[in-house]
């Protein structure tokens, strides 16, 4: 895990709704290449999932959490599935 997927994770822990754009632009990366990027992370299990978490009816307010998991010594790499 490099620098730029700890600063997508930081940046989907504060708003896992986030557009790619917005994503990609933070990081300084295309859109394409931030999504290739969450894709490896998803894929790796560094992301979790991500989960809507609504106020209660009539309020504005929402929040969403981005599930992650780090494990010491292991690289997120894509997946080779067969």
């Amino acid at each position: 895990m490099d620098e730029k997927d700890l600063k997508l994770i930081s940046l989907l822990r504060r708003n896992a709704r986030a557009p790619i754009v917005a994503l990609a632009r933070h990081i300084g990366l295309s859109r394409r290449a931030t999504q290739d990027r969450m894709a490896r992370l998803e894929g790796s299990g560094a992301i979790a999932g991500y989960r809507v978490v609504e106020g209660t009816p009539g309020t504005i307010v929402q929040a969403a959490h981005l599930l992650a998991r780090f494990e010491s010594g292991k690289t997120c790499t894509k997946s080779r599935r067969g």
